[in-house]
């Protein structure tokens, strides 16, 4: 269900079946510790606060989740499909009692939901990069790149 795209950047992107770019939130929390708050069991106010200003209808607006058939499965170990509540974010279990049936199949890497960004028009743009904190880096979405190519010319022979 995914393709590899040639970024505006001259490198390649994972993208959807639609060749829109896939993105990862990254996260580390407001403390001393710095701990990893982009894990779907991890509280989710950082990663709505970035894309939706504490709303979820808008951040699922901004960076939609890469759905997933509900029988879809992966071979690699980094890729799985996972069930989340798309209003609050957090994982669920299909025997859950607070999974009201909205809850969403997506696609996870290193079980981590990915996203798409709703700005990006054709498929290897990649408008949501650095999209948070410090260029994305420490709270915000960051385009999945498989090969970045160095641009600076002092370097071509």
């Amino acid at each position: 269900e995914f393709t590899v795209q040639d970024a505006a950047f001259g490198g390649q992107v994972l993208a959807d079946s639609r060749g829109r770019t896939v993105y990862l939130y990254n996260c580390r929390d407001d403390s001393a510790a710095q701990l990893a708050c982009d894990h779907p069991d991890a509280a989710q106010e950082y990663r709505l606060a970035i894309c939706g200003n504490g709303d979820s209808a808008v951040c699922r607006e901004t960076f939609p989740y890469i759905v997933a058939d509900a029988d879809a499965k992966s071979e690699s170990s980094l890729w799985s499909v996972m069930l989340i509540d798309p209003n609050t974010g957090r994982k669920v279990e299909e025997s859950d009692e607070a999974n009201d049936g909205e809850a969403l199949h997506v696609w996870a890497y290193n079980q981590r939901p990915v996203y798409t960004y709703s700005g990006d028009l054709e498929p290897g743009e990649t408008k949501g990069d650095g999209f948070g904190e410090y260029l994305g880096r420490r709270n915000g979405f960051r385009a999945f790149v498989l090969r970045d190519v160095f641009q600076n010319s002092q370097f071509r022979r």
